[in-house]
């Protein structure tokens, strides 16, 4: 598993804060410059600093708003009661907007540039999946966005918005790059080691420098982005490179401090508690036994995901759970980004696609593999015994009267329809609280008929564009409306 000793993490978590803050501009110029200060920062100490900003990004405002979206979570207080009626600002997205550009990608473009220069082969590629990942949610959440122009300072202060399919296209040939790249070092009997092409593999708070694990980080990122863009045989072929064990999951590593390591979630609830709750919210519901719309049969218990995430069990109101010692949004609870459960899902959801009847025990095993990671994952969040939760499906459970053979109103009640169907409803539970829960309902065209809030005539297609940027940049486009689809 990746480092986990909290106090590590703490210091690094506050050394990419001093490096963010150091990397702004000096708001004086001549004597007032410290003559003996560092004028640049080392370039796997850039990386660590992007690395922190990413937790910040994924796990943070943008995920908080997708959940409400993806009618995981309802907004229940102040500015949150107007996002669950699908009203949000240009300025509600400032701060992340920042957070990727600045924080994230700025830090990846030095981290980048001195890697080249110095020939630091490991630097180099883990900068770009990095880089990748954060570019795919941006154009994912926003649509077309600034790509091939940022990071040019004062000599373009106006860089152009790149095509959404473009940026699609750039993100699938730098993560191949980049994995090329890692794959060649890993298989060089001659390669130096990883502290002479990185720096400490400590700053590496994901995977503590092991580079078979971040190989297969970027191809379920490929298989992940293929999906978004309906190439279904390519994201098949990623995601059997991809996240082989739950060992290998992407995890945003927290401890106990609040404002310094904790569980962002966690952080959110103390400082605006009653903002984010699960009141009218439709996943808790398929969890909680006692609903109507429960999702459980002979072979699904989801006790423990339901604890995992939600309290008010056997209630009509729901909360997110935020307890001390457990629970997927518990102060010390680490946060998942990737995760294997979500490459097995992906695999699942191409084969069928891509393949239909022909593909259906490979796809029905994948996702399998799917449910006995979740749960052991979830039982341990929950704070529960592995006990069973979930049984492994067959092919008679999807066939006419099994006991996963409902499909969706409109949709063909074949074996096929219903394994997607199922497939797709395990992928919505397993990404509560991920922005990718949100992608997959627009992308699907809300295949699984997820309940409008209350009031809405239509989901939202997309995160209109930070106000920041529509005020700065004379290249910005006229701003769309929430509601209007993102090309791709």
């Amino acid at each position: 598993m990746p480092y986990r000793d909290s106090s590590t993490v703490r210091l690094l978590l506050v050394a990419a804060l001093v490096l963010v803050l150091a990397g702004c501009d000096a708001l004086t110029d001549g004597p007032d410059q410290d003559p003996n200060a560092n004028t640049e920062a080392r370039g796997d100490l850039l990386f660590n600093g992007a690395s922190a900003g990413i937790i910040m990004f994924q796990e943070s405002n943008l995920a908080r708003i997708a959940s409400i979206f993806a009618n995981q979570t309802s907004g229940e207080d102040r500015q949150y009661s107007r996002m669950n009626r699908y009203q949000v600002n240009s300025s509600d997205f400032d701060n992340m907007w920042s957070v990727g550009y600045a924080d994230v990608l700025n830090e990846l473009g030095q981290a980048k540039q001195q890697a080249r220069a110095t020939n630091m082969t490991v630097l180099l590629n883990l900068s770009k999946i990095l880089e990748a990942q954060t570019f795919a949610t941006l154009a994912a959440l926003f649509g077309d966005v600034p790509f091939s122009e940022i990071n040019q300072g004062r000599d373009n202060l106006n860089p152009q918005f790149d095509s959404q399919a473009d940026i699609y296209a750039a993100i699938q040939d730098s993560l191949s790059d980049a994995i090329a790249g890692l794959e060649a070092y890993v298989d060089d009997p001659d390669a130096p080691g990883l502290d002479l092409a990185f720096g400490d593999s400590e700053l590496d708070i994901y995977y503590g420098g092991d580079l078979t694990r971040w190989i297969e980080l970027a191809n379920t990122l490929k298989a992940r982005y293929y999906l978004h863009t309906g190439d279904y045989a390519d994201a098949v072929a990623a995601a059997e490179a991809g996240i082989s064990s739950p060992e290998g999951n992407m995890i945003a590593p927290h401890g106990t401090a609040f404002g310094v390591d904790a569980n962002l979630w966690w952080n959110f609830a103390l400082q605006r508690g009653g903002y984010l709750q699960a009141g009218d919210a439709h996943a808790p519901r398929l969890l909680d036994a006692e609903s109507e719309r429960y999702r459980g049969n002979d072979k699904t218990d989801e006790t423990a995901r339901f604890l995992s995430y939600y309290g008010g069990f056997g209630s009509s109101t729901y909360n997110i759970e935020f307890a001390p010692a457990f629970g997927g949004a518990a102060g010390d609870t680490d946060y998942p980004i990737v995760r294997y459960a979500e490459n097995e899902l992906i695999r699942a959801e191409a084969l069928l696609q891509s393949e239909g009847a022909a593909a259906f025990d490979e796809a029905l095993a994948a996702l399998n593999n799917a449910r006995a990671a979740n749960e052991a994952y979830y039982a341990t969040l929950a704070g529960l015994e592995d006990d069973g939760f979930y049984q492994a499906y067959d092919a008679a459970d999807f066939a006419a009267g099994g006991l996963a053979a409902d499909v969706p109103a409109g949709v063909s009640a074949t074996p096929e329809n219903a394994l997607l169907t199922e497939v797709l409803e395990e992928k919505y539970l397993t990404l509560i609280g991920n922005i990718e829960a949100f992608n997959d309902v627009r992308r699907t065209d809300n295949f699984l008929e997820v309940p409008l809030k209350e009031g809405a005539s239509s989901l939202p297609q997309r995160f209109p564009y930070a106000q920041i940027e529509l005020s700065a940049n004379e290249n910005a486009p006229e701003p769309p409306s929430v509601s209007t689809p993102t090309p791709v």
